[in-house]
């Protein structure tokens, strides 16, 4: 496995990173760029072209960091489909872990609620089938 690029991240980051990399087998030999930096303005922003991946604040969910990853996926293998629905839908597949937010481009029940309000009991009641009906759906 070649090792991976962190540029200002912590020990916890790194952990969390290397979670969310074992269930992209795809970038196994390849060397991914993860970088926290306070000036980045969209959290995630994936740059392909680099296969960087920086974030501002602290990491950002499992699923917002995965959704990057299969953008470096998408990029490596321009046979998938690369839309940011599609991308959600792909990365919600590859496990429950990806599961701690709806991501921003599926239409979830309890999104709005939750946005709006803080209020996440719509969406932790369909959350344990996110996973399940991806699978299905690809």
């Amino acid at each position: 496995m070649t090792s991976h690029i962190l540029i200002n991240v912590s020990d916890e980051d790194k952990s969390r990173i290397l979670e969310v990399l074992d269930h992209f087998p795809e970038v196994n030999g390849r060397s991914l760029t993860f970088k926290h930096d306070p000036d980045q303005f969209h959290p995630g922003v994936n740059d392909p072209l680099t296969l960087t991946i920086s974030y501002r604040d602290e990491l950002p969910e499992f699923q917002t960091l995965g959704h990057e990853v299969m953008h470096a996926v998408q990029h490596l293998n321009h046979d998938l489909p690369a839309t940011d629905r599609a991308t959600d839908l792909f990365t919600l597949a590859r496990g429950e872990l990806f599961t701690d937010d709806p991501g921003s481009y599926l239409e979830v029940p309890g999104r709005s609620e939750w946005a709006l309000e803080g209020d996440r009991s719509v969406f932790d009641r369909i959350r344990p089938h996110l996973h399940p009906l991806a699978v299905q759906a690809l």
